[in-house]
């Protein structure tokens, strides 16, 4: 299927490459000092009926007086559905943990979690966001969505068809005011 590649790998690599968004709250801390991925939170690959890929990295984000570093942690699942005349092309459940830490050692964590659903309409792909989105907007992870927003073209020219809930602005700039 052609949508293999599909919204969590594009989340991954949003994840990886544009790491240049800031944690909003409410807050909620990793459970004492390890890592998410180190308390054995990945999910199962549905004996191979689903695929599951995990992200870890940390990025410099510039707060304009003060510099911090932000730090990712987490996976994305996916669930491709089946032939042709399924309109629902697949279903991405994603747990990432963001942790923000100025050089006073002062942490913001920001948990992006929800399901993604993928769907065709006339041959057009749309992707539907629920919960809480680090990938709403331009879906270039420029805006926190608390709520639900759908994206028209992901791949091509993403284009935000819908928006319902609290958009919270970019993730850096809710780091850069809790830490600075």
């Amino acid at each position: 299927m052609h949508w293999r590649i599909s919204i969590v790998g594009v989340l991954a690599l949003f994840v990886a490459v544009s790491c240049n968004q800031q944690p909003v709250g409410p807050l909620s801390p990793v459970s004492g000092d390890q890592p998410l991925l180190d308390q054995g939170g990945v999910p199962s690959d549905g004996h191979g009926n689903k695929f599951v890929f995990t992200s870890v990295g940390s990025f410099p984000v510039d707060c304009g007086s003060e510099d911090i570093t932000g730090h990712f942690d987490g996976w994305g699942q996916g669930h491709v559905f089946g032939p042709p005349n399924n309109r629902h092309v697949e279903l991405g459940v994603f747990h990432f943990v963001f942790t923000y830490t100025n050089a006073d050692g002062d942490e913001f964590v920001w948990r992006d979690v929800g399901p993604d659903l993928q769907y065709e309409v006339d041959g057009v792909l749309f992707v539907a966001i629920t919960g809480r989105s680090t990938a709403s907007g331009d879906a270039g992870r420029n805006n926190v969505v608390l709520g639900h927003v759908v994206i028209r073209d992901p791949f091509g020219t993403p284009d935000v068809v819908f928006v319902a809930g609290k958009d919270l602005g970019p993730l850096d700039d809710l780091a850069c005011d809790a830490l600075t």
